[in-house]
């Protein structure tokens, strides 16, 4: 692997993305990304680069090799420390289509607590960057007229990256005590209407920021105390009943999770 990395730097446009096409192919099996991770010194930082740079059939292929390296713990604590997550939440805004959904797609894996100790997004502006996306994206993407069975992939993913945020205290206390909480929990909220395909991770990750561990524990205090100051619409919103979704709960479910009621922890 490490005679691969070179060609990710390669004077030449095409060679540097033929390279990321070898790396993303090679990822494509356990093995590969197995032989990927063992190897992630020499090879992240050239796939790093690709992704900053204005060449969208390198930076797709890039992203496509991170993807599947980061779908394993290794691989993730290793991203983490090349600065993946930074790089990925800096093409939330390219050019092509493809770069962003799978960016998206990395946000989700560098999260996600069974894979990787997300702490790292709390620092250095990194939960403001993925908050202004999931914003940005609840105002330009919805699902096609007519077709509400099908969600648009980048925010689907960015929902799920804010679920595996809420799914610990320490997040839930950010995300709760961020300045841009109550909008949070409003973009959330709209995006539980029966039918809707982000339905059930928006319900989980509301359940997951009403969920405590322990009388008093941050998440907990943080929301009491935002609903105590600007939560009227949002005491409106619970009272209305929604069917059941696909994956068996209900809205009174989350509703009791949120009154902190619930004896399942975060998902």
């Amino acid at each position: 692997m490490d005679e691969l990395s070179p060609f990710l730097a390669h004077e030449r446009a095409d060679v540097r993305a033929q390279a990321a096409e070898a790396v993303a192919a090679y990822s494509s099996t356990d093995d590969g990304v197995a032989a990927l991770v063992a190897a992630a010194d020499a090879l992240l930082p050239g796939l790093v680069s690709l992704l900053g740079r204005a060449e969208a059939e390198a930076a797709g292929h890039a992203a496509a090799a991170l993807v599947n390296i980061c779908s394993s713990a290794d691989g993730s604590a290793a991203a983490v420390g090349a600065g993946v997550f930074k790089a990925a939440v800096a093409q939330l805004d390219s050019g092509s289509a493809e770069v962003r959904e799978r960016c998206t797609m990395l946000l989700a894996n560098l999260t996600n607590p069974s894979l990787v100790d997300a702490t790292h997004l709390l620092r250095g502006g990194s939960l403001d960057s993925l908050l202004a996306a999931i914003f940005t994206a609840s105002a330009t993407e919805r699902p096609s007229e007519g077709r509400v069975s099908e969600a648009p992939a980048t925010l689907e993913h960015l929902v799920s990256a804010l679920c595996h945020v809420a799914s610990t205290d320490s997040g839930r206390g950010e995300l709760l005590r961020h300045a841009r909480a109550l909008p949070l929990l409003q973009a959330l909220v709209a995006l539980l209407s029966p039918g809707h395909p982000l339905l059930p991770a928006a319900a989980r990750t509301l359940r997951n920021l009403g969920f405590s561990a322990a009388p008093g524990a941050g998440g907990r205090a943080a929301l009491e105390a935002l609903l105590r100051k600007e939560g009227e619409w949002l005491v409106s919103a619970l009272a209305a009943p929604l069917a059941p979704h696909e994956t068996g709960e209900t809205w009174g479910d989350t509703r009791r999770y949120w009154e902190i009621r619930g004896e399942v922890g975060p998902v």
